[in-house]
């Protein structure tokens, strides 16, 4: 309801008024007061919450729900109930004050770099509560969007409830301003608990030819341990008779396997190196798959191996999407990493 009395002069209470035209405009003037004092804070917290700074700000209300529908008109919620683990942000294209930002998302959604843009959320009677994400990609639903994000910081867990009134800052990041033949850093996978897999299931991507698979510092729990690679297609698995492994200078023949074999033998402990594939986004017969790997066997009279090992994925219509590493016989992966590069393609 708009607040006449404080903006016409002629409704304020008056002493030249007559009495009960004065009481009648001064009871409206104490009805009024508390609206406007409500009001006031509202915009005393948006203009604070505004000057922390954010290249695109616009004012929303928190919707508690988590699934995956348009939240409304001037609402977003989130994917997870405890908000600082959420991935996905779903908010409406019309922002609370009817401003549609379908525009910005689509400029947001263009920017060539991995990591788009950043989204901060804060409270505005209460800037001290927020959350900082950083943004990967845009889906596009029908009046909303879901906004892929990493946590980076924030106020705590779950800083907002029901119904909180918000400001959305949402900042865009710069191109990649990446050239054919750049090596970018496609993932880092940091093996924290012994695991007999390693997977990478949607790694690879239309924009890169050329992929380098660098374990470092691999480390196995005890026992025997043989180390494959199976390639994905569309994020599942490969298990096909599709493989053949070679050994350097070698006729592969006509023999084909699940799996390529990089190593097999006893008493492996630590591992680094790189895996190449190549030749994954063409229609060629050979996607090749080579690997320089150095091993330590700590249990060895000579504990230090260099293996070099090539092979082939025989599947000429499949693009392979990610990869598997396993560690097999007994063995299992137990530290270190895998980083994983892309060449970009002309």
């Amino acid at each position: 309801m708009p607040i006449t009395t404080f903006i016409d002069p002629a409704k304020l209470p008056n002493r030249a008024q007559p009495k009960p035209e004065f009481d009648k405009n001064m009871g409206e003037y104490f009805r009024q007061l508390p609206q406007f004092g409500s009001e006031l804070n509202g915009i005393v917290a948006d203009l604070s919450a505004v000057a922390a700074g954010g290249a695109y700000v616009f004012p929303y209300t928190f919707d508690t729900a988590t699934a995956d529908a348009d939240p409304g008109a001037g609402k977003l919620r989130l994917s997870n109930a405890n908000l600082s683990s959420a991935t996905i942000l779903r908010i409406d294209v019309l922002a609370q004050s009817g401003v549609s930002l379908a525009g910005v998302f689509d400029a947001l959604q263009a920017v060539t770099s991995a990591i788009k843009g950043a989204v901060r959320i804060v409270k505005q009677t209460d800037p001290t509560k927020w959350l900082l994400f950083d943004l990967s990609s845009i889906g596009t639903g029908a009046g909303y969007r879901n906004i892929a994000l990493t946590y980076r910081a924030g106020s705590g867990a779950s800083p907002f409830a029901n119904g909180d009134a918000l400001m959305v800052y949402l900042d865009r990041n710069g191109d990649s301003g990446t050239v054919p033949g750049a090596t970018e850093l496609l993932a880092d996978i940091p093996i924290s608990a012994s695991t007999v897999f390693i997977n990478a299931l949607n790694v690879f991507d239309t924009a890169h030819d050329f992929y380098m698979i660098v374990l470092n510092g691999i480390v196995f729990s005890a026992g025997n341990s043989s180390i494959a690679l199976k390639l994905a297609v569309e994020g599942v698995i490969d298990s096909s008779s599709s493989y053949t492994t070679v050994a350097s200078g070698s006729s592969a023949g006509s023999t084909l396997a699940t799996q390529v074999g990089l190593y097999s033998g006893t008493g492996l402990t630590e591992a680094s190196g790189v895996i190449e594939i190549a030749s994954i986004n063409s229609a060629n017969r050979i996607k090749a798959i080579s690997s320089r790997l150095m091993l330590f066997h700590s249990a060895s009279a000579n504990p230090y191996y260099s293996i070099n090992n090539t092979g082939f994925f025989n599947k000429p219509a499949a693009v392979p999407s990610g990869f598997s590493l396993s560690a097999t016989a007994g063995g299992q992966f137990a530290g270190g990493s895998v980083r994983v590069y892309g060449v970009r393609k002309s």
